[in-house]
């Protein structure tokens, strides 16, 4: 197995949001002891919903830094994305669209569904509302630094046409057939 193209993942955004709520998770705390010049009840409500919600995003950022996988690793047999591989013959195309402020890489599969089921039930439903963009798997380079989207989207169609065997027709040499009927 070659590897063609590796993007890891950025550390910046978790480390951020870490900490982030780790500082709410103190204001919470202290919410509850300490609090405003509320009545002592809605003080104590107060807390303990913010001190759910943000260990619940500590745990989510705490996992999401921990990940050491690869974003994005291409190879010559396929291609991992988020923890999911995919083998070039399940691939039907690999394109480029804007979406949003960046690039997004966009595949289309020849059996979308057996993808989908793996998925959690709220991310199935985001990667089918995802298909109708264009693509059943959407690859976000913006979590990625320094990453040129055009760059891995042709090493990902020149491994792409590699391993199927299919071939670019050159310019100039499209042949029009016209059908007759008797």
């Amino acid at each position: 197995m070659n590897v063609i193209e590796q993007i890891e993942r950025d550390k910046k955004r978790p480390i951020m949001m870490f900490s982030l709520s780790a500082l709410m998770i103190a204001m919470s705390v202290m919410s509850i002891v300490v609090g405003y010049q509320l009545s002592e009840t809605i003080n104590i409500i107060f807390g303990v919903i913010g001190l759910i919600f943000f260990v619940g995003m500590v745990i989510v950022f705490g996992k999401d830094f921990m990940k050491n996988a690869p974003y994005l690793q291409v190879t010559d047999e396929g291609f991992s994305y988020d923890q999911h591989t995919f083998t070039w013959s399940d691939v039907r195309e690999v394109k480029l669209a804007n979406f949003g402020k960046g690039k997004v890489i966009l595949v289309n599969l020849h059996s979308p569904q057996s993808y989908w089921d793996s998925l959690s039930k709220m991310h199935r439903k985001m990667a089918e509302m995802s298909a109708q963009n264009g693509g059943h798997v959407q690859i976000n380079l913006t979590k990625s630094n320094n990453v040129d989207a055009q760059d891995v989207l042709e090493k990902m169609q020149q491994a792409h046409r590699t391993a199927t065997g299919i071939k670019l027709q050159e310019k100039g040499q499209k042949r029009r057939i016209r059908a007759t009927f008797k």
